[in-house]
């Protein structure tokens, strides 16, 4: 096996990547590295096990105060802060209700957080303006005082040297947000005093995830538009994730509060740990035999629709646990999930008999956490976690290709082409093709397909079932292709038609179709292997 990897001209092992780039650890002058699109951002399983989302900071000027609107204060830079810099500021009251604010429009669910430290004065207040909720802060003992406008939930945390992060999250719609010095608990109309404040931050969400400093824009992090999704779903290595168009139907994923329809059963949001690693995740608490609509859960579709369910879920305590997926609106479990105090991802397709509602239902005292639901309509299977926070949203398929490959000198008019997948759903999970892009060699439905100009169509093989691991190879000599998997030469073809792999260029991934792939490697080799070669490199 070692010499066919020395031989190989392009090796893609998914542990390398910026934005729209997925690198090649062969040939080493990048020539062989992929570009890699999707217009949307995505999820994926990081190393440490964790969901990881796009994040940001929709807040412009994010730590110059001086550029906020100001009412009755002053601002001044250059202050002691949280790590030891000078970057903090001092805000001080010059009259009854002193303040500073910033104008961004708020909607969806949205947390507004700010650090903060006290002064002459032990309080302030975080507003989101416009839209109502408001949360006191006591920057002498660390506790959230009183709130106004139901906010979804206040927090403050401590980050030493009397610095705290405070944060309020909502589902109100408004048109800015505020810090305000505070004399007291739902006090702000002194004319005097002072706090230190430093990194503000709005984002989407239900809890403050980690500071992104913004200037004149808003700006994101983790993973954004184009970022390649290196996923370690079960795994200690990581594997290319692809997939295709996907929308989450289930207009709150993770505010389960707000479902429009809760019988016999109660919420409580920011309860624990969510399978993302943060204090997202919610309580679900059964009173009786109950049932809870998902926010967009009426689909309609035409009798026969399919649809893909899911949801991270636990139980909180060793009783035996009984709830599940609804899909009739009776409350009726389809699918029971037999849960464990360790987070799992439940999973359910079901092919509509009416206009269904979708949900989750469950037994009188069952107590138990979720996160993450999802509704996927026209999938057989579901995808990766798309969060939503007050309407629906997609994420489009990922797309990657290597063009020109002859003239960098990658492959030539024989060649070798091996992959290997963890996990799949295969429809059409490659192309190669001809600089004409009409002659190439792809699959449909797991079937390896070829095609010519002239419209003429053969097969050569067939991979086997979905969810399958699976290492493959694709060899040409010039005159006969062969097809290789898992340790096994599964077909042959040597007619007039295989010629138009003398002229292949380009290799592309395209998750456009139904299809989802765990891509651990690549391999291109530049002559057809041996029989024993390509045999000893696809044995699992």
């Amino acid at each position: 096996m070692a010499s066919a990897y020395d031989k190989a001209s392009l090796v893609m092992l998914p542990n390398a990547y910026k934005d729209g780039k997925v690198y090649s650890v062969k040939p080493e002058d990048r020539s062989g590295d992929f570009t890699f699109t999707r217009s949307t951002a995505a999820t994926r399983v990081n190393a440490d096990g964790n969901i990881e989302k796009e994040t940001g900071n929709l807040l412009t000027q994010s730590n110059s105060f001086n550029n906020w609107t100001n009412y009755l204060t002053t601002e001044t830079s250059g202050q002691a802060d949280r790590s030891g810099g000078t970057s903090a500021w001092l805000l001080e009251k010059t009259g009854a209700s002193g303040s500073i604010y910033r104008t961004p429009s708020t909607s969806g669910v949205s947390t507004f957080s700010a650090y903060v430290k006290a002064g002459t004065l032990n309080w302030v207040r975080l507003d989101f303006v416009g839209g109502g909720s408001k949360g006191y802060f006591d920057l002498q003992n660390g506790v959230v005082g009183s709130v106004t406008g139901s906010p979804i939930d206040s927090a403050i945390e401590d980050y030493g040297n009397g610095w705290y992060r405070c944060s309020v999250t909502t589902t109100s719609t408004g048109s800015g947000v505020g810090i305000i010095p505070a004399e007291s608990d739902g006090s702000i109309s002194g004319t005097s005093g002072n706090i230190y404040i430093q990194d503000a931050q709005l984002e989407q969400g239900l809890v403050a995830r980690d500071y992104i400093e913004t200037t004149t824009s808003a700006v994101y992090g983790g993973i954004t538009d184009n970022v390649p999704r290196l996923d370690y779903t079960d795994s200690s290595c990581p594997a290319l994730l692809l997939e295709p168009l996907r929308t989450n139907l289930a207009t709150q994923s993770e505010y389960f509060e707000s479902w429009p329809t809760i019988s016999n059963c109660s919420f409580t949001s920011n309860y624990t740990i969510s399978p993302e690693g943060l204090n997202n995740a919610s309580r679900l608490v059964f009173s009786s035999n109950g049932f809870t609509y998902s926010g967009g859960a009426s689909q309609g579709g035409a009798i026969g629709t399919i649809y893909s369910i899911s949801c991270y879920a636990k139980r909180n305590d060793n009783n035996t646990q009984d709830i599940g997926f609804f899909t009739n609106g009776s409350g009726a479990i389809n699918s029971s999930w037999a849960l464990t105090t360790e987070w799992k991802r439940f999973e359910f397709t079901y092919a509509t008999t009416n206009n269904s509602l979708l949900g989750i239902a469950g037994n009188s005292g069952a107590d138990v956490s979720v996160y993450g639901f999802q509704i996927e309509r026209d999938s057989s299977y579901p995808t990766s976690y798309i969060p939503t926070y007050g309407s629906s949203v997609s994420r489009v398929n990922d797309d990657t290709i290597i063009a020109n490959l002859q003239s960098k000198n990658i492959v030539g008019n024989t060649f070798s082409y091996y992959f290997e997948w963890g996990d799949y759903v295969a429809n059409r999970n490659f192309e190669m093709k001809d600089s004409s892009s009409f002659n190439f060699l792809f699959m449909v439905n797991r079937l390896i397909r070829y095609i010519k100009q002239d419209g003429s169509v053969d097969s050569l093989f067939i991979l086997p079932a979905n969810g399958t691991s699976l290492k493959s190879l694709i060899s040409y000599d010039g005159t006969t292709l062969k097809g290789y998997i898992n340790g096994s030469l599964v077909g042959s073809v040597t007619n007039a038609k295989v010629d138009i792999f003398s002229d292949f260029d380009k290799l592309r991934l395209d998750r456009s179709m139904d299809d989802r792939e765990e891509l651990k490697q690549i391999l291109l080799f530049p002559t057809a292997l041996t029989d024993q070669e390509a045999i000893d490199l696809t044995t699992i």
